[in-house]
């Protein structure tokens, strides 16, 4: 007789594999009925009833989606920057919200570490992305790669790997709302 063992954990890992490719097929969707919300500008905005139900980078500063102290790192190298195209609430679970996000990493850009006030999954576009989670392995990501940040774990290093090019990358968010999105260590 024959007995079938299963894995909960890979069985875990298929889940997460088929919800991590329907969260990016929805933000993929959203993104392209979505406009760009101009009302989130960096901070230019007067309209703070317009501000979005989040901080992305440790601003507190309403209508904000960047701090320009945060777009610097020590060494004088661009940080990414990242540009929301869309935040909704998930009906199915009051208080919390999903929010996609265009990162773009310049030449040489790079992200010192840092946490998220939710969960992430990230969709290279375009270039390759170097990322390290909770002080692991570094792992490179093509355009069509894609990795998963959990609440609570250090995204300790991400960074564009070419010098000459630019990379891009889908950030999808879901958080609470009103939860600071990008919270910087150092």
């Amino acid at each position: 007789m024959h007995t079938i063992q299963t894995r909960p954990e890979s069985m875990w890992s298929v889940s997460r594999q088929w919800c991590s490719l329907l969260l990016l097929v929805a933000a993929m969707l959203l993104a392209a009925r979505a406009p760009i919300l101009p009302q989130w500008n960096g901070g230019e905005s007067t309209d703070y009833h317009a501000a979005p139900p989040f901080i992305l980078c440790g601003s507190a500063v309403p209508g904000a989606i960047h701090d320009p102290l945060l777009n610097v790192n020590a060494d004088g190298s661009p940080r990414p920057v990242a540009r929301i195209v869309s935040s909704e609430p998930l009906s199915h679970a009051p208080g919390k919200r999903i929010t996609i996000a265009i990162v773009t990493f310049a030449p040489g850009a790079w992200s010192p570490p840092h946490v998220h006030g939710g969960t992430v999954n990230v969709w290279v576009l375009k270039g390759a992305i170097r990322s390290q989670l909770n002080y692991g392995a570094m792992e490179v990501f093509q355009p069509g790669g894609t990795f998963f940040e959990p609440i609570g774990g250090v995204h300790s290093h991400s960074g564009n790997v070419s010098l000459t090019d630019e990379a891009q990358a889908l950030a999808i968010f879901v958080h609470d709302e009103g939860a600071t999105l990008t919270t910087y260590l150092k």
